[in-house]
C-alpha cells in the first residue's frame, strides 16, 4: 500500500487507468464495478490526504505547536513534525511558504 500522498495519487492513477483497459468481456468474475469501487476508494484516501496536509499545514502558519497538531492527529508531536514538517504552508496573500522541519531550520545536513 502507498505511503506518501505522492505515492497514494500516483497509485490511484495507474489503478485508474488499468480497471478503465479491463475488457469486462474476457474477466473471469465479469464485473470490473468492485475495481472500480477500489479505486474509487483509493482517490479519497489520495484527496483526504492532501485535506489533511493542508490543515496541518494551516495549522503551522497560525502558530500551532507541533505538540498540538499531533494530539489533534492521535500521535505525537514529534511523529506529526516527522511526517509533515517539510510540507508547504498557505499565506493569507495565497503564496506558498516552504516550511523546514527544526532540524533543516537550524542548518544541520545530516539527515
Amino acid at each position: 500500500m502507498p505511503r506518501t500522498r505522492q505515492e497514494l495519487e500516483a497509485a490511484a492513477a495507474r489503478a485508474a487507468d488499468w480497471v478503465e483497459s479491463l475488457d469486462v468481456n474476457e474477466l473471469e468474475w465479469g464485473d470490473a464495478a468492485p475495481l472500480r469501487a477500489i479505486v474509487g476508494a483509493l482517490e479519497e484516501v489520495a484527496e483526504a490526504e492532501r485535506r489533511l496536509a493542508a490543515a496541518v499545514d494551516a495549522a503551522r502558519w497560525h502558530k500551532i505547536p507541533w505538540s498540538a497538531v499531533g494530539m489533534a492527529l492521535g500521535t505525537s508531536g514529534e511523529a506529526a513534525r516527522q511526517r509533515f514538517g517539510a510540507s508547504t504552508s498557505p499565506e493569507p496573500n495565497g503564496k506558498a511558504n516552504r516550511r523546514r522541519s527544526g532540524r533543516a531550520a537550524r542548518g544541520s545536513t545530516s539527515g
